[in-house]
């Protein structure tokens, strides 16, 4: 009861002073705070966070100087496969020296393939004209062969028409001649005469059957291109043909390895022509859609090989890295959904955290073994902090112009 009248007493001393509607403001300012870690604010898991964004370093492939694009600097947008600049090569490139050498040795080579391949057109057309002339020269004798062959056929013919004439007048002759020795018309030597002239007569038709037998065998052989006198057995002008058409297959084979080697030739040339042109000049081009980070090689600056020229922050997949202390940790877990809200813009997006690391400043990444660095051991890091990767849905593309918000700060809180 007492409590109450000193609760209305003060009201009615608010309403008399005119104080009551100032009281109200000032409570309803501070209601707004209260609210404001009851609810947002009181599922905040921690506000150390900020976007991080991959970083790709273009290095030069030869040794030279750079030549960027015009109007190229810090925070110009690029996309992938723009070219941001060439790399000239100078003297200082052992590379090109190496192959131009290489490219003079090939050429050298390749010009004497040539004056082989034209050597080797020139014998072939040389011996394909002498073959056709053998070709035309082993119809003509064919022809004058067959043509003696069949007259000698002819001409044995008639010699034995005729030696069989003789033979049978001489048979006739020693029939006579028994009547005749029998009558005493003639002696005995006539009649051993004219057996002797019966016989001479029958033998000279066997010579002339042998004769005729052999003329056949010649008109056979001419007819197969064959020829039965001489010490071969085919006429020199088939022979010759026979050695220029093997010859001819030989030259083709050295004619088709000498183009093989030279296209070869040609072909390693021309990659090496290329790469030459690579040497003298390369091309920077963006692997990436974002921002140029850093310029580390200006216009006229020497890079060497492998150097790095720009450095380009990489758009299309940034993500969110929230720090807190490990013995809070346990506040997000791999696959825990979060909301992440912009510090800068106020903007929200949701998340999933998908690893968390601990040991953040106390031990090395990438390394082999983790060791702590010394200041560790000499208790110099007084909070142990804990890392959490957090892939964000974007629902708007960030700006590139803003290096998509890499380093911006934003704060992670619980889903819901």
């Amino acid at each position: 009861m007492a409590f109450r009248m000193k609760t209305t007493r003060l009201q009615e001393a608010f309403r008399k002073t005119g104080l009551w509607g100032k009281a109200a403001a000032v409570a309803v300012f501070a209601l707004v705070p209260a609210a404001y870690v009851f609810g947002w604010g009181s599922r905040e898991i921690t506000s150390q966070a900020f976007i991080n964004a991959p970083i790709v370093v273009l290095r030069s492939p030869i040794p030279g100087r750079t030549q960027l694009a015009p109007r190229l600097q810090v925070g110009t947008a690029v996309r992938p496969g723009d070219t941001l600049g060439v790399v000239l090569a100078d003297t200082e490139n052992a590379r090109v020296s190496g192959l131009r050498t290489l490219l003079a040795d090939l050429q050298t080579r390749a010009r004497t393939l040539e004056t082989e391949q034209a050597a080797l057109e020139a014998r072939i057309q040389s011996r394909q004209t002498e073959l056709q002339q053998l070709r035309v020269d082993v119809q003509l004798q064919k022809s004058v062969e067959l043509a003696g062959a069949r007259a000698e056929l002819t001409v044995s013919s008639s010699e034995i028409a005729r030696a069989s004439a003789e033979q049978e007048q001489a048979q006739q002759g020693a029939t006579r001649a028994v009547a005749l020795l029998q009558a005493g018309f003639i002696s005995q030597e006539g009649y051993e005469k004219m057996l002797r002239e019966q016989r001479v007569a029958a033998a000279a038709t066997a010579v002339e059957r042998a004769r005729l037998l052999r003329a056949e065998a010649a008109l056979r052989a001419a007819q197969s291109g064959l020829q039965l006198d001489g010490p071969r057995s085919l006429p020199y002008v088939q022979t010759r043909a026979r050695e220029l058409g093997q010859e001819l297959v030989d030259l083709r084979a050295r004619l088709q390895q000498a183009q093989s080697e030279l296209a070869a030739n040609r072909t390693e040339a021309g990659v090496i022509e290329a790469e030459l042109q690579q040497q003298r000049e390369a091309r920077l081009a963006s692997p990436v859609h974002g921002a140029v980070w850093g310029v580390e090689s200006n216009t006229g600056d020497s890079v060497d090989h492998n150097g790095a020229v720009l450095r380009l922050i990489d758009c299309r997949a940034p993500w969110v890295e929230a720090f807190l202390k490990e013995s809070e940790v346990e506040q997000l877990r791999p696959g825990q959904a979060v909301r992440v809200r912009s510090l800068q813009s106020g903007a929200q997006w949701s998340g999933v955290v998908e690893t968390v690391r601990a040991g953040t400043g106390r031990v090395s990444v990438g390394q082999y073994v983790v060791d702590p660095p010394p200041e560790v051991m000499r208790r110099q890091l007084p909070v142990r902090v804990a890392t959490a990767r957090i892939r964000v849905n974007w629902t708007t593309a960030l700006p590139v112009k803003d290096f998509c918000g890499a380093g911006s700060s934003v704060s992670v809180h619980r889903a819901g």
